[in-house]
């Protein structure tokens, strides 16, 4: 009960930690889009990425709150969410663990997909000034991998209940994993790492500062470190307890093979004693 009182206010501060470096990283002053090149307003006239008009200004701010909503919904779900349902599973017992572990995975998934569609948006909008001119997000080497990364964990994510279903329909006929119930447990797993790595990368595209990547760096660090603690832990009374039981359901499968051996070997006497009775009252009477 101590724990479960803790929690929120854990959360909270976990959250407000995240929100800090995600607001800070915005607004760099120069009216370069704090880190990139400018943002394309649209018109086709190339002044998107300065101050050079009040609607040019306009569109830096409405991109920089976007970017804001995206860094905030992401991280809160790739540091704090994800983990936290993950590590529901290997640490809970009874049904309520499976809720946790669906609310909390549904409710990450939520933020990241709406995170997603903003840093669509983004990519969309973004022009990196270069060589041969301004290129997007996804073309400019500089700053590519973190959307390329991101559009790999979209995919993932989406994939990652189809894997849940399946696996939680074939434990309920079978209560052990199977092929899928791995390939989702890794796929989770896989994500959160991406997720949080990403996030770091995110941070460093857009120019953020020492200070920033600093507070990120110590939350995701610590709340990613607890998550894989809690996970080899469970993990390990898991195989404890399946080493134990194991043993106990092989005896007792041995000792019901053994019975049903024994109880044949029975019947094939009993058989055999009845054969030999009846051939000897029959030749009696025949003598």
């Amino acid at each position: 009960m101590e724990n479960s009182r803790h929690t929120p206010t854990w959360l909270i501060l976990a959250i407000l930690a995240l929100v800090d470096p995600a607001f800070a990283q915005f607004g760099s002053g120069n009216g370069d889009y704090a880190g990139y090149g400018g943002f394309n307003d649209g018109d086709g006239d190339g002044d998107g990425g300065f101050f050079g008009s009040s609607s040019a200004a306009s569109n830096i701010y409405k991109a920089e709150g976007q970017r804001a909503i995206h860094g905030i919904l992401a991280a809160v779900a790739f540091v704090i969410l994800f983990p936290l349902g993950a590590v529901s599973m290997t640490t809970l017992s009874g049904r309520y663990a499976f809720r946790i572990h669906v609310m909390t995975q549904v409710i990450a998934s939520l933020l990241f997909l709406v995170a997603a569609v903003f840093g669509f948006i983004i990519v969309r909008g973004v022009n990196i000034p270069g060589a041969d001119g301004r290129q997007s997000l996804l073309t400019n080497s500089y700053a590519n991998y973190h959307p390329i990364l991101g559009i790999l964990i979209f995919v993932l994510v989406i994939l990652q209940p189809i894997l849940g279903i399946l696996h939680h329909r074939q434990f309920k006929l079978t209560q052990r994993r199977v092929l899928v119930s791995h390939l989702h447990l890794w796929n989770g797993r896989l994500v959160i790492i991406l997720g949080i790595v990403n996030g770091g990368l995110g941070l460093r595209i857009s120019n953020a500062s020492t200070d920033v990547k600093t507070k990120y760096a110590i939350v995701a660090g610590v709340l990613g470190g607890l998550w894989l603690l809690a996970s080899l832990l469970g993990e390990g009374r898991r195989a404890r307890r399946r080493g134990v039981f194991g043993r106990w359901r092989a005896k007792r499968r041995a000792k019901r093979e053994a019975g049903g051996s024994a109880a044949e070997a029975r019947l094939r006497r009993k058989a055999t004693g009845a054969s030999e009775e009846q051939e000897s009252e029959t030749g009696s009477v025949g003598r």
